[in-house]
């Protein structure tokens, strides 16, 4: 007598996945309990007893296990002689039977109750049919097999499965507490003053009873120092000034500690592009000579060093202008020099021997003015020389 119950046919576990994805959830327990029904008639026909199913596994799922899994883990030997029946015939280890020893080798339920699952999946959609997976209970409208599970919250997600708009589908994440939202301490504390001073104003504003008057008076003095706690002579509706300040002081502090790291960010960057400005004009430079060798590569680089030297000149120091004042000399040389901003003059008085000792360096657009001024300032100190003299 054959102990293996006979499966359902590919075409009715076809069918029946698309009967069941098209009926109303409220109908799904009668097209079960038909099928379950067809499933038992078979396997007495069969000469075989009805699939024994583990809780939670129905009747169209051990079915679909069975047609999916059972001849290709019969042929592989990846598992202890196929399906194992105390387990709903289920896949009951992953490696062979020879590395298999010990108190580690056994069955796996709950993996392979969904493994199971998604073998059939992948058997329906093999064969031309609509595969969907349903995590909400939702997919009653879909020609498609329908698969629920809800069991602690976690869903299942078969792999390289695309909804109708191509996307896989995004596991929902389990739900976490909620956590109140930060306001405004400001706008909080204004709230807060203006409720606590409108109850106030509320008691006050009923009609006066002799027997109610003292217990109103009290609960009106309450609230309004009840809101006089978020009350401050410079914001009536804000917080303290103490407060205030501490909240400037961090904003302001925040912002300064990211404007100063932007700033020095900023500046790193300018740095690296210079860098990289310079490496691309040596390249180009040692691109046009276009050397062959090695020798002419090295060439190129020492003649490139050499032009970047040449490009920081010497001063260069001009004749100098000598102007005879009574018998002395104003001497007045021009210097151009590359690390002042613009050429400059240098200003010497006296005897043309003692032009080296510099009295200033003068702008050129500042120079007709200033030697003017020199002069006349000669003159008249030569003058107080002279009748000093006499």
């Amino acid at each position: 007598m054959n102990t293996q119950p006979t499966p359902p046919s590919d075409a009715e576990l076809i069918e029946h996945a698309r009967t069941v994805g098209m009926v109303e959830p409220e109908r799904a327990p009668e097209f079960v309990a038909a099928f379950r029904a067809q499933v038992e008639e078979r396997s007495a026909a069969a000469g075989t007893q009805p699939v024994p199913l583990l809780d939670g596994i129905t009747a169209e799922e051990a079915a679909a296990n069975i047609a999916a899994n059972a001849p290709a883990l019969a042929a592989t030997g990846l598992t202890h002689q196929g399906p194992h029946p105390e387990y709903g015939y289920l896949e009951t280890h992953r490696g062979r039977l020879d590395e298999c020893s010990g108190p580690d080798c056994g069955p796996d339920p709950e993996r392979a109750y969904w493994q199971a699952i998604a073998d059939a999946l992948n058997a329906v959609e093999a064969t031309g049919g609509s595969v969907g997976i349903d995590l909400d209970g939702t997919l009653t409208d879909h020609n498609t097999w329908s698969v629920v599970w809800d069991r602690d919250a976690v869903r299942w997600v078969v792999a390289d499965y695309d909804d109708e708009e191509g996307e896989q589908p995004s596991t929902p994440a389990e739900p976490k507490p909620t956590q109140a939202v930060p306001g405004d301490l400001f706008t909080e504390a204004a709230i807060r003053h203006s409720a606590l001073t409108a109850g106030a104003d509320a008691i006050e504003a009923l009609p006066q009873d002799y027997e109610c008057d003292p217990g109103r008076g009290d609960a009106v003095k309450l609230l309004r120092r009840m809101a006089a706690f978020h009350t401050t002579a410079e914001q009536p509706t804000g917080l303290t000034w103490e407060a205030r300040t501490e909240h400037a002081v961090r904003l302001y502090a925040t912002t300064a500690i990211k404007l100063e790291d932007a700033r020095a960010e900023n500046a790193k960057l300018r740095e690296r592009l210079a860098e990289l400005e310079q490496g691309q004009a040596d390249a180009d430079a040692l691109a046009a000579e276009h050397p062959d060798t090695v020798k002419q590569l090295l060439t190129a680089m020492s003649d490139a060093d050499d032009g970047q030297a040449e490009e920081q000149p010497e001063p260069v120091t001009l004749p100098y202008v000598h102007t005879d004042i009574d018998g002395d000399t104003l001497s007045v040389r021009p210097v151009l020099d590359h690390h002042l901003d613009a050429p400059a003059l240098i200003i010497t008085a006296g005897d043309s021997s003692d032009h080296e000792q510099a009295a200033a360096w003068i702008p050129v657009d500042e120079v007709p003015q200033l030697v003017a001024a020199i002069t006349q300032a000669a003159a008249v100190a030569l003058r107080d020389q002279d009748e000093a003299g006499r």
